[in-house]
């Protein structure tokens, strides 16, 4: 369709808050929209606006809309406008029947997603163009023969008139030069040996015309179908074409008396499909190769960050007295983890955009992610000396949820709060039940959002007053990535906020569980029941640092440690030392971390080895083919000392 052309498109439904929505839709793609609620407004807006489509509720208050589908297609002035009828009620096979057969374009049953609402309009719009550009070809092939040159020198197409032979018997100067010969006395096949495109459909074809396309063949194409056909000229060189071709009558006894065929040159078009197609699959490649860059980015990152957290580990433990070099060490401990987070925002991003972020659910109590993702916030809260306020139901509410991913969510918006919320403020985090749904709000004093802003804080790398608030760091994925996570849980989110400085109020709604047996368990100190356990441990790393530094960590904790530096080695070291845990790196020289556990697997002393991947590389692709080659868990850098005194807390449990 021609793009520098709006169409106009009247919208017809007695239901305000349906109309509304409808005109919305068609506005923001780009067309003129005017509205009627009743049949007789509907014909009277016809008249005054001439629209090019008319979106015809069936269902209107004075009569029925399959009736005003008649008088718009039995009127000669309107026969032309597109209606597509939509309805809520008439929805049966019958129903689409009857409003086609009545005169309709096209029907649709409501609710109707907006994607497909527009490609419909846009579908019977492109229909309106090419009958409209037929009709106009028609006219002229039908004008008097003193006229018949003037109209042709006059037309955007090449226009040529053939007896029933196919003899060209007139053409325009267009033609002629689209020809690049002078047609006129020559057989329309031999000046034009279409070759039709291989979506065009034709309804009667000519037995003798062989591989070339006759005039017969080219006025039985079906009227719905594309006509598109290339052709090569006399000088060699191909050219595109769109072709309308039509039966001459006579004004006497209507017997036909030739045709007349109308070509528009579509090359340079073409040729910018087919550049079109090649930059699309260019831009494939590079979005491809953006995701390996992001991924190998995140990866050589967090090979030097792993050391670094493990020095600042290594001072905590050490119980460092001098208060200066007690602040450098938390500094370096916060950006680290800083640093860590916008890793995972760039990767979750990249995964988001390509549907390839996944979710492990299970039955979860949601008690449990609360108090996980106000330890993740607490240190950003506690910086800004926030005042924060939790209010979640007293009786366990189970959620079916990635454990990971919804702690994610919740972190994200306490972390939001915290950052967007001057020094000394307050955040909410309640949660109540309604239903079969849990309600669960974060609020904060913080800056707020501008009411025009509202729609846009979950669009990708949206972020507010980014000229003034530069302290306030992040990529502008954070909100993206918990609207898409809370709708992959089966919930959704909505943001309040009564302007600037008056705060904002993130409102989530989740599926909950209710048919469980809540399980009574006797609460058991585990430091009563189990001592301490200490491992032999393998660390398998090439990166010097982060094998020093974490071999330190883990000496600290009280296990016995061996290091090794590429595959071989670690290989050898794990046959003589026999550990019950090893932490292998992924990308190591000699004999990388995939094929290590393969080979320690195939081991009788290996099967029963507990081995854990340590790498910097953290996608779901990564995890995956670590679990097919055998190893026991997935630890992306930099690792916390925490999550490693987790594991080996799990090992000693199990």
């Amino acid at each position: 369709m021609n793009d520098d052309y709006v169409y106009t498109v009247l919208n017809v439904d007695d239901d305000e808050a349906g109309r509304y929505t409808k005109t919305r839709i068609l506005q923001r793609a780009g067309y003129r929209v005017i509205e009627a609620a009743t049949g007789a407004e509907t014909l009277r807006r016809i008249a005054q606006e001439r629209p090019q489509l008319v979106l015809l509720d069936v269902v209107l208050p004075d009569f029925n809309g399959l009736d005003v589908c008649r008088l718009i297609k039995s009127d000669p002035k309107t026969s032309h406008t597109m209606v597509l009828q939509i309805s809520a009620s008439k929805v049966t096979v019958s129903d689409w029947i009857s409003g086609l057969e009545g005169g309709a374009d096209s029907y649709l049953t409501e609710p109707v997603e907006p994607e497909v609402l527009v490609a419909s309009v846009r579908s019977l719009l492109r229909l309106y163009q090419r009958e409209e550009e037929n009709r106009r070809l028609v006219q002229a092939a039908q004008e008097r023969e003193r006229l018949l040159q003037s109209t042709f020198e006059q037309a955007s197409e090449a226009i040529l008139v053939c007896d029933n032979q196919g003899r060209i018997s007139r053409a325009s100067h267009r033609a002629t030069m689209l020809a690049g010969q002078y047609p006129v006395g020559k057989p329309f096949a031999d000046v034009f040996p279409l070759e039709l495109g291989p979506s065009v459909r034709v309804r009667f074809r000519d037995p003798t015309s062989g591989s070339r396309a006759s005039l017969y063949d080219l006025a039985n194409v079906e009227t719905d179908s594309p006509r598109e056909a290339s052709v090569v000229r006399c000088d060699g060189t191909r050219i595109y074409l769109l072709f309308s071709c039509r039966q001459l009558q006579s004004e006497k006894d209507f017997e036909q008396i030739g045709y007349t065929v109308a070509l528009t040159d579509i090359t340079a078009r073409k040729r910018l499909e087919e550049e079109l197609k090649q930059r699309m699959e260019e831009l494939k490649v590079v979005d491809r190769r953006k995701d390996d860059f992001l991924a190998t980015l995140a990866h050589e990152l967090r090979n030097p960050l792993a050391p670094i957290r493990n020095a600042a580990a290594i001072l905590q433990r050490m119980h460092v007295s001098d208060p200066e070099l007690q602040w450098c060490r938390d500094i370096i401990d916060q950006q680290v983890s800083q640093i860590s987070r916008l890793l995972d925002d760039l990767l979750d991003l990249s995964r988001i955009t390509r549907d390839r972020l996944e979710l492990r659910k299970e039955r979860i109590e949601f008690a449990r992610i609360v108090q996980e993702a106000i330890d993740i916030s607490r240190p950003l809260i506690e910086q800004y000396e926030h005042d924060l306020d939790i209010s979640v139901p007293s009786e366990p509410i189970f959620v079916v949820a990635d454990e990971v991913r919804l702690t994610q969510v919740l972190s994200n918006l306490l972390n939001n709060a915290a950052k967007y919320t001057d020094q000394g403020g307050k955040i909410w985090l309640t949660a109540e039940r309604q239903g079969l749904d849990l309600i669960i709000r974060v609020k904060d004093t913080g800056i707020g959002i501008p009411e025009d802003k509202l729609n846009e804080v979950f669009e990708m790398f949206s972020q507010l007053q980014r000229s003034l608030e530069q302290t306030r760091q992040g990529l502008g994925v954070g909100l993206t990535l918990v609207k898409r996570l809370v709708e992959m849980h089966g919930g959704s989110i909505a943001v309040r906020s009564e302007g600037p400085g008056k705060g904002t109020e993130f409102l989530l709604r989740l599926p909950i569980i209710v048919d469980h047996v809540l399980e009574t368990t006797a609460a058991i100190d585990n430091d009563d029941v189990h001592a301490k356990a200490f491992f032999r441990i393998l660390v398998a790393d090439d990166h010097v640092h982060s094998n020093e530094s974490l071999t330190k960590i883990l000496q600290l904790m009280g296990h016995e440690i061996q290091s090794a530096f590429d595959g071989e080695e670690a290989f050898r070291v794990a046959e003589q030392f026999a550990p019950r845990v090893a932490l292998l790196d992924i990308g190591m020289p000699k004999l990388n971390g995939y094929d290590l556990c393969r080979r320690i697997r195939e081991q009788p002393w290996g099967k029963k080895m507990i081995l854990v991947a340590l790498t910097g590389w953290g996608g779901e692709r990564d995890r995956q083919r670590g679990l097919e080659a055998g190893f026991d868990g997935h630890l992306t850098k930099p690792v916390p000392p925490e999550q490693l005194e987790q594991l080996i807390e799990s090992l000693a449990q199990n």
